[in-house]
């Protein structure tokens, strides 16, 4: 019944195919949900003003503070990764030999090329080998990156994303999908100030000289962030085709493990709200969407 019920369903080709840019950035929040401290200065000025200019809401994940794959799962797929058991890591367990449907197969069918990169090893999470079996055609990992540079704690920065991502746009002739995970504010945050470092924004309010080091840390990349953000959102504005650019937080940072930290907000307490994050839907051209609260599985 359900075979009979698919098959009487008429496909239908979308008139605008615009080129679809998923950003999964890894570990970014918006700092002022972080309760009881203050920042010099809003260490992402840019992401704020888009969240006030585009579509955007709350997006509630599976992960806080770790499993990034499982939360790429369910964006990539529109499943739910609680629906495969207890503590299931799909990249690493059944992806390994046998595809799923996802998006990236969706947009296939209708003409277009399917890329995903990461700059952080290809092996991790077995992602050379699950995302060719999610439908991507391509996958660039570190491993394939030039021109990388690095925090002070040993994660590449992820400002190398906008060159590979410009490419493969211009390297196909047809509509693109790209699927690109960052790594740059991942953990773990010194708990004692760098020397070296250049710490430019300011944090104030907790007793907790470890917290306040690790959050001046986090305020800083997530300043660098921002300003990636905003150079790939140029390049894309000038850009001579319609693109949509997807970009969202996958989990909060591991310095928020309890809900208390964080600041009651939209009716969520700061308990639940562990496990919501943020997206913005950015386009070239205009788009009719509103803003709304999503989980991963309903944001492709």
């Amino acid at each position: 019944n359900i075979k009979e019920v698919i098959n009487s369903v008429e496909s239908t080709v979308p008139e605008e195919k615009p080129n679809i840019v998923f950003l999964q950035l890894e570990s970014f929040m918006d700092t002022s949900r972080i309760k009881d401290v203050q920042f010099s200065e809003n260490p992402h000025p840019f992401f704020t003003e888009l969240k006030k200019k585009y579509p955007s809401g709350s997006l509630e994940v599976n992960a806080l503070g770790a499993c990034t794959a499982n939360v790429e799962f369910e964006v990539l797929t529109g499943t739910y990764i609680k629906d495969y058991g207890f503590d299931e890591y799909p990249y690493k367990t059944f992806l390994n030999k046998t595809a799923i449907e996802s998006i990236a197969y969706d947009l296939k069918e209708l003409g277009y090329s399917t890329t995903a990169m990461h700059n952080h090893d290809g092996a991790f999470y077995s992602r050379n080998t699950a995302y060719a079996n999610l439908g991507f055609d391509c996958f660039i990992p570190r491993e394939c990156m030039t021109g990388l540079e690095y925090t002070p704690t040993g994660w590449a920065k992820d400002a190398v994303l906008c060159d590979y991502i410009i490419k493969a746009l211009e390297n196909s002739e047809n509509e693109d999908f790209i699927f690109a995970v960052s790594v740059q504010c991942h953990s773990k945050y010194p708990k004692t100030l760098i020397e070296s470092y250049n710490y430019e924004i300011g944090v104030t309010g907790s007793d907790d000289e470890e917290y306040s080091n690790m959050l001046a840390y986090y305020a800083q990349i997530v300043r660098e962030e921002d300003a990636f953000l905003q150079k790939l959102i140029k390049l894309l504005s000038d850009y001579d085709e319609k693109t949509i650019v997807v970009m969202y937080g996958d989990q909060l940072p591991t310095f928020i493990k309890r809900g208390e930290q964080l600041v009651d907000a939209n009716g969520v307490s700061a308990e639940e709200g562990k496990y919501l994050s943020e997206y913005v839907l950015w386009s070239n051209y205009e788009l009719d969407a509103a803003d709304a609260d999503l989980t991963a599985c309903s944001l492709s």
